[in-house]
């Protein structure tokens, strides 16, 4: 399938429309191709062989390109259906959008990078293991594309029976890879082993107290690919009270599935307004990604 949809792809990158003519349907091989492609897409997302990061990127396409196809349905010229899109003022411009979205597509499908998601985590008290259980499990369950490797280990946590008990309820819902310090290593010594096993060409370094909120991974996966000198990413954090952390004299007294809710409603809203990102001279340990050599 990939080799099928490569050479289509390939194809109508090489393949321009006849601006100087009426622009009305006549050019039946372009036609045919974008018909093979959508088939070809439809049927890729369906078999399941689109990774879950590129899954949105060809949903796209494939909107885009049934567009296009009912604006040149009929006898309709240039004038007629160029309100269609409102994004592009030629005909031209609306070829060439195509080959930018195929182009970045054919890109991606001659190398999907794999990802992995390396956690350690120390489990000291019960609370710590019902912050875990609460807001990262959870997360991992959600929010975190099942072909996404997850490597959890446990530095010797002292609550070894209450760590056994969380740890097998999520690998009961999705796949992950379970290391067991024999001795505690802490931080770095923990993460290094999680990093000589990981087998992503993008890998994350997690806490074990913090949530993935949805599309969290995809979309900070999706700045290292298309910045490949980049090499470490952080991200923005944020709480449900504000733009700061906010600390508490108080002890928490609980976590309700509704109050975890609200942290994944609040950051799509936060990342629509603070989506920007900017070079830095360090970054925040808690959560951070970059490319293994």
């Amino acid at each position: 399938m990939h080799i099928n949809i490569l050479k289509i792809l390939k194809e109508l990158e090489i393949h321009k429309l006849d601006t100087d003519s009426s622009i009305e349907w006549q050019d039946e091989k372009r036609k045919k191709q974008i018909r093979e492609l959508i088939e070809s897409l439809e049927e890729l997302i369906k078999e399941g062989e689109v990774s879950s990061i590129d899954l949105k990127q060809c949903e796209n396409l494939i909107l885009f390109l049934r567009k296009v196809q009912e604006a040149y349905k009929g006898d309709k010229k240039a004038n007629g259906w160029i309100s269609q899109f409102p994004s592009v003022k030629t005909v031209y411009e609306i070829d060439s959008k195509i080959d930018t979205i195929v182009h970045n597509l054919h890109s991606k499908l001659k190398h999907l990078p794999s990802i992995t998601i390396v956690i350690s985590m120390y489990n000291s008290k019960q609370s710590v293991i019902d912050i875990t259980r609460a807001l990262l499990f959870d997360s991992i369950i959600k929010n975190v594309p099942s072909d996404v490797e997850i490597i959890l280990i446990d530095d010797n946590s002292p609550l070894r029976k209450e760590t056994d008990l969380i740890v097998r309820e999520l690998m009961s819902k999705r796949n992950i890879v379970f290391i067991r310090n024999s001795l505690n290593l802490g931080f770095s010594g923990s993460y290094n082993i999680g990093l000589r096993r990981a087998r992503g060409d993008i890998v994350f370094m997690a806490n074990s107290d913090i949530r993935i909120t949805p599309g969290s991974i995809e979309s900070i996966s999706e700045v290292m690919r298309y910045h490949p000198g980049c090499g470490i990413i952080g991200c923005i954090f944020s709480d449900t009270m504000g733009y700061k952390p906010q600390f508490s004299p108080y002890k928490l007294e609980s976590l309700t599935q509704e109050e975890i809710s609200k942290l994944d409603a609040f950051a799509q809203k936060f990342r629509k307004t603070h989506n920007g990102s900017r070079v830095v001279n360090w970054v925040i340990g808690s959560f951070l990604e970059f490319i293994e050599m």
